[in-house]
């Protein structure tokens, strides 16, 4: 085809046009690097349009796009935002549907609870789960896996003049409640271990907010004996007597204010006895002396008390002794690996005297023994032991 020539007398934008149905439309500029005849002579070419549409005609135009194109489209993005978030978290987890299981049904109580031991005292029983000095705690807490449950409830700095007024609300609150309100035998404390007086015994002029008097002590030791045996009417009472102590390492103690205040606790023991009271203490101590050991003193059956002397030093009445003491107490006070272990036999020794049912070898597991275990009759095989 032969270039046309601009028409006399017209613009060039007036020659780049064409007629379309009776009307003049005007060519828009040619792309870059194409020139106007070019583009001009495309576009007339055959004269019916099929040539290339100018760029900004397609531009022009609307686009349609269906709803249902539009939703499922965002509904897509939204889908892989969610899961490249997740991803992204380390969440994402795939679901599968879990089929319906019929309720499992256990005949009888599944009251498995333990009865407890409630360790009542200042630092020495505060950390006696310490393991790294095998606290007597801990060691009672081993001995009674899975039999009874050992609580320790130790307060560091504490005296009996401050223990007196929770000792209650600590007995109420430790035993769980029962499964079953029909259950004749629920949880109970067994028994209650009261080993305070070390911070009593500490002389005032160290520790004027600790130190109290010899008579103070005795009362309060005598009122906590009494709150112990309302709260828990079926719990024994262990009275552990205040420990020797070593003035040279622990600054502020007294060897003689020591062993009054383990006399006194020796005492209470006795004067618990509706009988007996202050006159049996006096009696006995008239007989056997100022120093005598727990078993002089006639208490009741529900009573008894551990004399940390005893355990430390051979006998009741033996004479302080610095290497002996020091072997038994880590810092003049608190006691060393093998003061708590002599502590924990100690006390297993008098549970396992005065109150054979307690000891550990004679309480059945709630939960039975693996060997035992009627695996196929499981779930009621474990619950043969629970509380009736």
């Amino acid at each position: 085809m032969a270039p046309q020539s601009q028409p006399p007398g017209s613009t060039p934008q007036q020659a780049a046009t064409r007629r379309v149905g009776g009307t003049s439309t005007p060519l828009s500029p040619p792309p870059p690097g194409l020139s106007a005849e070019a583009n001009a002579g495309d576009a007339d070419e055959g004269g019916s349009g099929c040539g290339f549409a100018p760029w900004s005609t397609w531009l022009s135009r609307p686009v349609v796009v269906p709803a249902y194109m539009l939703m499922l489209a965002t509904g897509l993005l939204m889908v892989l935002a969610a899961v490249t978030l997740a991803a992204l978290r380390g969440t994402l987890v795939v679901h599968h549907p879990t089929p319906h299981l019929p309720p499992v049904t256990v005949s009888g109580s599944r009251d498995i609870s333990l009865d407890q031991i409630i360790l009542f005292g200042d630092s020495i029983t505060e950390e006696s789960f310490d393991i790294g000095i095998d606290g007597f705690g801990a060691i009672l807490s081993n001995a009674y896996a899975r039999r009874l449950d050992v609580v320790n409830r130790g307060y560091s700095g504490f005296t009996t003049e401050w223990c007196k007024h929770f000792l209650t609300a600590v007995l109420n609150t430790t035993v769980p409640a029962p499964l079953d309100p029909a259950i004749h035998n629920p949880a109970h404390v067994a028994l209650v271990v009261i080993f305070l007086g070390a911070n009593d015994a500490s002389l005032a002029s160290h520790f004027p907010h600790q130190s109290i008097s010899l008579e103070l002590y005795a009362a309060n030791l005598a009122g906590m004996v009494r709150d112990a045996r309302r709260a828990a009417p079926r719990a024994n009472v262990l009275l552990v007597t205040t420990p020797p102590v070593d003035p040279e390492r622990s600054p502020g103690r007294s060897i003689e204010r020591a062993r009054a205040f383990r006399d006194a606790a020796i005492r209470v023991a006795a004067a618990a006895l509706d009988i007996g009271g202050t006159d049996a203490a006096a009696a006995a101590v008239s007989k056997h002396g100022p120093h005598v050991a727990a078993s002089h003193f006639p208490s009741p059956p529900w009573l008894r008390v551990l004399d940390t002397w005893t355990v430390i030093l051979g006998s009741p009445d033996a004479e302080w002794d610095k290497v002996k003491v020091g072997h038994a107490l880590r810092d003049g006070l608190h006691f060393s690996r093998s003061g708590n272990r002599g502590l924990a036999a100690a006390i297993l020794a008098e549970i396992r005297g005065a109150w054979p049912a307690l000891a550990p070898e004679r309480i059945s597991y709630r939960i039975p023994p693996g060997h035992y275990l009627d695996i196929d009759g499981l779930p009621d095989s474990a619950f043969v032991n629970a509380r009736k």
